[in-house]
């Protein structure tokens, strides 16, 4: 079903995607959440890490490298369901792509 603009919540992976592909708004709510400073961010909107075609990739919401290198992964989690697991699968993906 199409919503319209005044329909959408920030909830919705549309308009998630849509304000955290501005890096003045991912490193301002980065910044906010952190409680840390960021000079200035890089950001891709669902990016996906596959590195081998038998096995499961990952596509990140928002994937965010800020100036000194730190990578973020940034997620709009909709249900309450535990993500220890699904965070650090993401995790390990993003730092085999480091290597």
């Amino acid at each position: 079903m199409k919503k319209t603009l005044q329909e959408l919540t920030i909830l919705d992976n549309f308009l998630f995607g849509a304000v955290m592909s501005d890096s003045e708004n991912c490193r301002l709510l980065l910044e906010r959440i952190l409680e840390i400073n960021i000079d200035h961010v890089e950001v891709v909107t669902e990016k996906e890490f596959r590195y081998h075609p038998e096995y499961k990739g990952v596509r990140l919401d928002v994937y965010v490298k800020d100036e000194k290198g730190t990578r973020f992964d940034v997620e709009i989690q909709v249900k309450l369901t535990p993500i220890g697991r699904r965070s650090r699968y993401y995790h390990s993906q993003i730092d085999m792509g480091l290597s």
